[in-house]
């Protein structure tokens, strides 16, 4: 299935905006969406002129989350048939989480369940003041199994165990103090912040910057010094690239670098 319907893509220079494109149902993430959602990922990861993917949703919700027809119809799977729809979560679960390059999460509105989930795999997340997160699966009786994962690296322990178990939702307020968001700013001054915190980033070396990703993933579940191991080896393969020969050129002689991504 090709994107382009219920999931946009506009690229502006380095940046790929993902789009969920249902507005009329609160952008609600059924089958298709998850599958356009996933081959859009899966396609921009290969290119090399992409050096930030922001996703949001159309109108004014991120998205509400799973559609209800999805719910309706997984009462009627067989075990191995519900299995492999988490199967599929799961998949985009990794390609977003993954994803080479930096991910940056736009939120206005509601984000709950599957929406705070991918809030949760992106790198970043900036919302509006109207943001509202949570994660309700346990108040149809249904554990959150395949959302809950990303959070719980996110935000301390126990504020994870109040969220999933309890169903709480929170505000954008909130989930900035806890630090499930970057920062939380008025909705008139959204975009405002977003283009500046894009320009930050896309003006650091693309190379560097998706080293440096790669790096805090990989050694986030290893001991300190397979971890310090790994660093000095991305630290050797960083320093080779076209962009750290370009920076270090660019610094001695006191100009701006102009970085390649390579």
């Amino acid at each position: 299935m090709a994107y382009g319907n219920r999931v946009l893509v506009e690229k502006h220079g380095g940046l790929a905006r993902v789009i969920l494109n249902r507005p009329d149902k609160r952008n609600a993430m059924d089958d298709a969406m998850m599958e356009e959602l996933l081959e859009a990922l899966t396609h921009l990861k290969g290119q090399p002129d992409v050096f930030l993917l922001r996703l949001e949703g159309a109108g004014p919700v991120f998205t509400g989350g799973r559609d209800i027809a999805n719910l309706k119809k997984m009462q009627t799977l067989s075990a191995q048939e519900i299995r492999q729809e988490n199967q599929k979560f799961m998949e985009l679960n990794l390609a977003l989480a993954f994803f080479p390059r930096p991910t940056l999460a736009v939120v206005r509105g509601p984000a709950l369940g599957a929406g705070s989930a991918l809030v949760s795999w992106c790198d970043f997340a900036i919302a509006a003041d109207n943001a509202r997160f949570g994660y309700p699966e346990v108040g149809i009786g249904v554990p959150p199994a395949m959302t809950c994962i990303g959070v719980q690296r996110r935000i301390s322990r126990k504020a994870t165990f109040e969220f999933i178990l309890t169903g709480r939702p929170f505000d954008a307020a909130e989930a900035e103090r806890i630090g499930f968001i970057n920062r939380a700013v008025p909705e008139a001054r959204l975009e405002e912040e977003v283009s500046t915190f894009t320009e930050l980033i896309l003006s650091k070396s693309p190379a560097a910057v998706s080293l440096a990703k790669q790096l805090l993933l990989a050694t986030e579940d290893m001991d300190y010094v397979n971890g310090l191991r790994h660093s000095a080896e991305i630290m050797t393969i960083g320093t080779k690239t076209e962009d750290a020969q370009e920076g270090i050129s660019a610094f001695l002689e006191k100009r701006k670098a102009v970085f390649k991504g390579r």
